[in-house]
């Protein structure tokens, strides 16, 4: 059974020196020399799993140059450091007390010398008293090693996901994975977890214990982060809250401006309206007055015309009426006569029927009708020119009148079209303030609108924080805090629950750690 432990020790020295080689090639100095304090780590007198803490730690410790290494790593260093010159005070003392058994043996040779007994029994036999030393610190070292076997054992059982061990450890080590300490820190810590974390607290070293209490520090400060994102995304949200309201008070206030000027551009509008209506009404009597004075001017220009005619028809008159004309020259001139009359002058049907002939005949061969016709004519021809110089003569005096209600119209106009253009301006001006004001307030809608979707992602992500803050304390901060905590008493609480080959198991490794002080005895 001892020569199977040694084996089982062997095997395990074996598979680290293998895992170390693994990470560090053989070829490689530093390689070489971490595998050289690996090995010397073996010969401390610390328990088995400080020395695997301590073997696991080195490529991402001591293997690291020292301008480059954290405080963790540095206190592994020195930790590794103490070990190591603990195992040469070891071998000191060691040598010092085969330095006292040699003197011893040389001082009993010579005494056996002096008193000529058989001096070469005595010798073996006092070499003899080392082999039991030896054995006995061989047999120290296989109960450590069995010890340490029994616990690789029992920490393989715990990476099963049914053990709630394992599952805090790797929860834990999850945990530790979004901590803001440099990568290999973070291996280094989630190597340890196993055989730091994992040990219980009555049975940790000061080492575990210093580890323990890194992991702890750790996870205190992701915890800390995940603190401080969750009271910036709280700012960001009352931040976005508050200027929201800051809109929304905005809003309001522009939306009052905006209807006061709608106000104020809707009375401008309505005065616009009204200096339009008055402009048209100033323009239509313009067009009036200038269409009666092109009228006016019509008329006497006619009044005119039909006088010098029928004044030239009264000229042409003279002869017929005297009869001084040859008779045909008198046809021609009686034509001419009724030509101009036509349209001008408006004579009785038998009138008219005989003046023609009347002016014709000879003044001698004329009887009383045909004068009479004649002296008709005459009388009905001034007549129609006295009448027509009176009616020019009063179109001639409203001609004037005419002109000046043209230019009065013109002026009513102008003035018309000078208020239609200061309320056009003033309505421009006041509209362009509503419009200015509108524009704001659908800026603020908008902005406001736009800080909706900000709020609810701020809102979201204050949400997400404090669900993962919860699930951090509740999860890997709580796991923590059990390992941690968790002691012999617990564990056997925990055990009353087990089944019976956990029960066997966990009593089976009591009965390792009680026989464990009566050995090293």
């Amino acid at each position: 059974m001892a020569r199977g432990k040694r084996g089982a020790e062997q095997d395990v020295s074996k598979t680290k020196r293998g895992r170390l080689a693994q990470h560090v090639e053989p070829v490689d100095p530093v390689a070489e020399q971490c595998h050289t304090v690996a090995e010397a780590l073996q010969s401390a007198t610390v328990p088995p799993v400080i020395k695997e803490i301590l073997v696991d730690v080195i490529p991402n410790a001591l293997a690291v140059r020292r301008n480059e290494r954290h405080g963790y790593q540095e206190q592994m260093v020195q930790t590794i450091g103490n070990t190591l010159h603990s195992v040469e005070a070891d071998i000191q003392s060691k040598l010092s007390e085969a330095e006292k058994r040699w003197q011893h043996a040389e001082t009993t040779a010579e005494e056996l010398k002096q008193a000529h007994c058989p001096g070469i029994a005595r010798l073996l036999q006092c070499l003899q008293t080392d082999a039991p030393t030896g054995v006995m610190a061989k047999g120290k070292r296989g109960a450590e090693q069995d010890v340490s076997k029994t616990k690789r054992g029992r920490l393989a059982q715990h990476v099963e996901h049914s053990d709630p061990v394992a599952e805090q450890c790797h929860t834990v080590a999850e945990a530790l994975q979004s901590a803001t300490v440099p990568p290999v820190i973070k291996e280094m810590l989630v190597d340890v977890i196993p055989n730091a974390l994992a040990v219980r607290r009555d049975e940790r070293h000061r080492y575990q214990e210093q580890m323990v209490e890194t992991i702890g520090n750790t996870l205190h400060s992701v915890e800390a982060d995940i603190q401080s994102k969750l009271s910036e995304a709280e700012k960001r949200w009352q931040q976005a809250e508050t200027t929201a309201e800051e809109l929304k008070r905005e809003q309001a206030l522009a939306e009052q401006a905006a209807k006061a000027t709608s106000d104020l551009s809707l009375e401008k509008k309505t005065a616009l309206a009204q200096t339009a209506l008055k402009f048209r009404e100033a323009k239509h009597c313009l067009t009036e007055a200038r269409q009666a004075e092109q009228v006016g001017i019509r008329e006497v220009n006619k009044f005119a015309k039909d006088i010098e005619i029928l004044a030239l028809a009264m000229n042409r008159f003279e002869p017929l009426k005297n009869g001084t004309l040859e008779p045909t020259h008198a046809i021609q001139e009686a034509e001419h006569l009724m030509n101009l009359i036509e349209g001008r002058l408006e004579l009785d049907a038998t009138l008219c029927a005989a003046l023609s002939n009347a002016l014709i005949t000879p003044i001698l061969e004329r009887s009383s009708f045909t004068m009479m016709v004649v002296h008709q004519f005459e009388d009905s021809l001034r007549a129609q020119i006295e009448d027509l110089q009176k009616q020019y003569k009063t179109k001639e005096s409203s001609k004037a009148a005419l002109a000046t209600a043209v230019l009065t119209a013109e002026q009513v106009l102008e003035i018309a079209v000078g208020q239609q253009i200061e309320a056009a301006t003033a309505f421009t001006k006041e509209n362009d303030a509503h419009d200015a004001k509108t524009k704001l307030v659908n800026d603020k809608k908008k902005t406001l609108r736009d800080t909706k979707p900000l709020i609810r992602k701020c809102a979201s992500s204050l949400a997400k924080l404090q669900i993962e803050l919860d699930k951090f304390q509740q999860g890997p901060l709580e796991a923590f805090e059990k390992l941690q905590c968790r002691t012999k008493e617990t564990l056997e609480n925990t055990a009353t629950a087990a089944p019976e080959g956990e029960e066997a198991e966990l009593a089976q490794d009591a009965e390792i750690e009680a026989s464990k002080p009566a050995t090293s005895a």
